[in-house]
């Protein structure tokens, strides 16, 4: 499936759609500003090796763009009110059995907008009616209370906690994961 195009409008103020290479480097550069980065590696997998924007955007970044040109995921970047905010995405659609997880990431600057809830609500709508994806989830670390709050505000459903689930390096520590979905 061509994603390549796709251009999403949750409201008149934000836009999501494919990234132009320009972009990923304004985001690869944004989200190592300390505001951004701390908050970033305190809740996900990112390895230790990832310490400058150019290796973020060679080892995160393009690769992502690459699997939505071979419609594997969907790569979305939030621009609110013309200004690049963040990233969306549906990483790991599987057609076969309708499932994907989304993900997301929302600059310093623009939090507490309640843009993340509106964009999610729009990609939920996009994979469930267009791409006809049956399941969503979303994995959350339980200390991650925004983004659990974001899960609850949007419906879904807690699955349950997936205990010491990947290591953090950035902490030097083993993190939980919750499973949320949406059917």
């Amino acid at each position: 499936m061509n994603l390549e195009k796709t251009v999403l409008n949750p409201d008149r103020d934000i836009q999501l759609r494919v990234p132009k290479e320009s972009d990923l480097i304004k985001l690869a550069t944004s989200i190592f500003e300390p505001e951004n980065f701390e908050l970033i590696v305190t809740f996900t997998g990112y390895t230790t090796d990832i310490t400058t924007p150019k290796i973020y955007l060679d080892k995160k970044l393009k690769p992502r763009l690459k699997e939505t040109k071979e419609g594997c995921e969907l790569l979305l970047f939030i621009y609110y009110k013309g200004q690049l905010a963040g990233r969306i995405s549906a990483h790991e659609i599987d057609y076969k059995t309708k499932k994907t997880e989304i993900g997301y990431l929302l600059l310093k600057e623009f939090r507490g907008k309640g843009i993340i809830t509106r964009c999610a609500r729009e990609l939920e709508r996009f994979l469930f009616e267009d791409l006809d994806i049956n399941r969503i989830e979303l994995t959350v670390d339980p200390k991650n209370l925004p983004s659990i709050a974001i899960a609850k505000k949007l419906g879904y459903t807690h699955e349950g906690t997936l205990r010491e689930s990947y290591f953090n390096e950035y902490l030097g520590e083993y993190r939980d994961d919750q499973i949320w979905s949406k059917l």
